[in-house]
């Protein structure tokens, strides 16, 4: 397997090597992978041509569904949801046959093993929120299944994939059983977690994950410990929602890499029967909830069938789309948090709880400013970027707000709008100057902003509150020549001392510092930069001129547009799509500024005629009357639902292009060496898109050879992915 992350552990690799030269090592976060000895190996393959993570099931919809108890009322208490595993493994046992299951050896680690009476059964009740060695399980159940014996074998979805292609051929007397799985987590984190509670674990006598006694929606963790002076029993008692181990758990700080991308959702895992909590049966079958505890049970085979109706249960038959509603995970992995990375940088080094503790505080108290560009009334990425910037935060859990800080020279530029009206000179009127505009009224649906608007800089020492954190960032808010006297805002000047300073993909805009190294801006810059936590820059340029210019370190990262994914910018859309009529086929085409403009267009009607497509352009329309021109921008859900249903993309605009590699769509960026090439060369340099640059001595063959030329996207995507986690790490780690 080249990418370990997708390895699930399953170890049906190790079990299937017929000259044993694959065992199961724990890697530096505490989870099994299979490692080789290249001497003993035969080279037979036989490893990979059955592991279940690279040759995976099909996707599966069960034949039924059901909400289930077991009628025993002691046995449904002691299990984690309806106890309906307990009616199966007794339907076996009952038959002569052999259950396997995990359960805690006397270590308190979590191993699978096998039963072949009910009293066995105890100690495979209950969730175990820790993945589990499989050991030589599947050897064990080939060995009774080979002898006539029935085995019914539960585990996690994994497992069972693993287990099915260990044997290589189905058994009439094998019934398989897997649950809904969340994720499981690194048995040595749990080890280390287990140690520092109790101290030593041989005072252990119970351990219940899911301990019912205060209802099955508010489940307790539960840990038991004698006495060895008077044999008395202790516990530590815990509500699931307070429970260190159960909230980093619930977060998905240690959980395996793969189960983030799991090869064996949508019951992929060949199942017989697969088992779950069925939340949500409140709103499905409110009568039949009385919070002790409903299985979901979703019959995926007909083997599965016939011994599930055999079963002496209460049950309620539904519906699958009734079941994913509570149970989303049946079909989609969780997400990988940012805070995952930080947990495994420090947990051996740090007390696992207290770490565990301080990454699932509650943030949503933290406060924290974000400072940028967000009042522009003409560019569609700086409101993009903001609104971009403040969902990752919200999806992160932070509690932030824009900074109304508006250039004094907005001011200016309304000055000089009423003298073009008095007739004084010809001045161009931006439609969107008016509080009606489409960006204020973007700003107003999309971003968190202060209440009071700020115009100088004075102003914020005294006007905004007190903030945890405050953010500058994104896009070019680092261009002298943008900033005016407003140079030392942009670099935090009016942070308090205890206010941690942060950027975030800041932009020179050029590849060098636009001021002299011993003017005083640059050395006021150089002071303030040395009082920021984290620097971050979204150009590799960027970070030469910090450690340069500044002497300060900073990292590269990623543009808050490609950080916070397509999924956003189709909720912006979803939002304005119902005027919004889709054409036919069509180019489109933005242009920031009318520099080399002839030469431009006429690099899209070449393209336009190659293509046999018509061109749409997505910029402002200008109407001209009088002394005055008229700027008349579309919506920008608009201009997003133009790019995303476009077949071809050409731009000079960074953010455009960004949209077109986020959308996956052809395109062609135009040299803009004037206004600054580096801030896109830097992002196409990493994708290994530089190709995509045009420019006006391109002749018509060389640019059809750029445009034909078709983007491998999936490649991109998987780049973007890795780029976009260090990103967020980079925020998390900043603000933690």
């Amino acid at each position: 397997m080249r990418n370990k992350s997708n390895c699930t552990g399953c170890a049906a690799c190790h079990s299937i090597c017929s000259v044993n030269c694959v065992s199961m090592q724990k890697d530096a976060e505490g989870f099994l992978y299979p490692f080789i000895d290249k001497e003993r190996c035969n080279k037979c393959e036989i490893c990979e041509k059955k592991c279940p993570a690279i040759i995976q099931g099909s996707e599966k919809k069960p034949i039924k569904v059901y909400a289930a108890k077991n009628p025993d009322e002691e046995i449904r208490n002691l299990s984690s949801s309806g106890g309906i595993f307990t009616l199966l493994a007794e339907y076996t046992i009952s038959n002569a046959g052999v259950v396997f299951g995990a359960k805690f050896n006397e270590a308190w680690e979590v191993v699978h093993d096998y039963t072949e009476t009910t009293e066995g059964l105890a100690a495979f009740r209950g969730s175990k929120y820790v993945q589990s060695d499989i050991g030589n399980a599947y050897k064990t159940a080939k060995d009774f299944l080979s002898v006539g014996r029935k085995v019914l074998f539960s585990g996690a979805p994994c497992q069972i994939a693993g287990l099915k292609a260990f044997l290589q051929k189905n058994y009439d007397n094998l019934m398989t059983v897997d649950f809904v799985c969340h994720g499981v987590p690194s048995p040595l984190v749990w080890k280390k977690y287990l140690n520092e509670l109790v101290g030593d674990i041989r005072h252990i006598s119970d351990i219940r994950f899911r301990d019912k006694n205060t209802g099955w929606k508010s489940y307790n963790s539960v840990v038991c410990l004698l006495s060895n002076l008077d044999g008395n029993e202790s516990q530590f008692i815990e509500s699931f929602n307070v429970n260190t181990y159960m909230k980093g758990f619930l977060c998905d700080l240690y959980l395996r890499p793969s189960c983030h991308n799991c090869p064996t959702k949508s019951l992929k895992s060949g199942s017989d029967v697969t088992i779950a909590d069925y939340w949500g049966i409140q709103n499905v079958l409110p009568k039949f909830d009385d919070d002790k505890g409903v299985s979901l049970v979703m019959v995926n085979t007909e083997k599965g069938k016939l011994v599930y109706d055999f079963l002496d249960k209460d049950d309620r038959e539904t519906t699958y789309a009734e079941a994913l509603v509570g149970n989303p995970i049946i079909e989609s992995s969780v997400s990988i948090p940012a805070k995952r990375a930080v947990f495994f940088e420090k947990w051996q080094s740090e007390p696992v709880i207290s770490l565990i503790n301080k990454l699932t505080a509650d943030i949503s108290t933290m406060k924290i400013g974000v400072l940028n560009m967000q009042y522009s009334n003409h560019n569609y990425g700086a409101v993009l970027v903001a609104a971009a910037l403040e969902y990752v935060l919200k999806q992160q859990g932070y509690n932030s707000e824009h900074i109304n800080f508006i250039m004094h020279r907005t001011i200016i530029k309304k000055i000089k709008i009423l003298r073009a009206i008095c007739g004084i000179r010809k001045y161009e009127v931006h439609e969107d100057d008016s509080k009606r505009g489409i960006f204020e009224r973007f700003r107003k649906k999309w971003l968190t902003r202060t209440q009071k608007k700020i115009y100088h800089s004075e102003q914020l020492f005294h006007e905004i509150s007190d903030y945890d954190a405050i953010i500058v960032g994104s896009d070019q808010v680092w261009r002298t020549s943008f900033l005016g006297k407003h140079i030392g805002t942009f670099f935090l000047d009016f942070a308090k001392n205890n206010t941690k300073k942060i950027s975030y993909a800041a932009s020179f805009g050029l590849d060098n510092w636009e001021l002299d190294r011993n003017d005083d801006r640059t050395l006021m810059a150089k002071t303030l930069l040395k009082q920021f936590k984290a620097i971050s820059v979204r150009e590799d340029s960027g970070v030469e001129i910090c450690k340069n210019v500044f002497d300060v370190n900073a990292e590269c990262v990623l543009d808050p547009v490609l950080l916070a994914g397509r999924t956003f910018f189709d909720k912006i859309i979803k939002k304005g799509r119902k005027r919004y009529k889709m054409k036919e086929d069509y180019i489109v085409r933005y242009k920031l500024n009318d520099i080399q403009k002839a030469q431009f267009l006429n690099s899209c009607d070449i393209i336009a005629d190659s293509l046999a497509l018509p061109v749409k352009d997505i910029y402002h329309k200008t109407i001209r009357f009088n002394k005055f021109s008229k700027k008349v921008y579309p919506k920008v859900s608009r201009l997003l639902f133009d790019v995303q249903n476009s077949s071809f993309v050409i731009t000079d605009s960074f953010h455009i292009m960004c949209l077109a590699i986020l959308f996956n769509k052809q395109f062609v960026v135009w040299n803009v060496e004037v206004s600054g090439l580096a801030r896109l060369q830097s992002l196409l340099k990493k994708l290994d898109l530089l190709n995509r640059i045009i420019d006006d001595t391109s002749n018509p063959e060389t640019l059809r050879k750029t445009f034909s030329s078709k983007i491998d996207f999936a490649k991109i995507n998987d780049t973007l992915e890795k780029m976009r986690q260090t990103s967020l790490l980079f925020l998390i780690r900043a603000l933690t």
